[in-house]
């Protein structure tokens, strides 16, 4: 199962940022739970930004395997 990544930003009650993978698209069966990566303790917001379009610039599919 595939989907398109759409990557944000997002903080926590902390206000210490990660990035989100939400769907832009996505095949029948893919988790409707969100995932996400904790950026290393002490990322600036603006960092966290910049990485999340690193990322989506060379990335392509999120895939999920049984």
């Amino acid at each position: 199962m595939r989907a398109q990544p759409l990557l944000t930003v997002k903080q926590y009650a902390s206000h210490a940022p990660y990035s989100c993978i939400e769907y832009a698209t996505a095949d029948d069966g893919i988790p409707a739970e969100l995932f996400g990566f904790d950026v290393k303790a002490g990322t600036s917001f603006d960092r966290a930004l910049e990485i999340v379009q690193y990322m989506s610039e060379n990335l392509e599919d999120f895939a999920v395997t049984e």
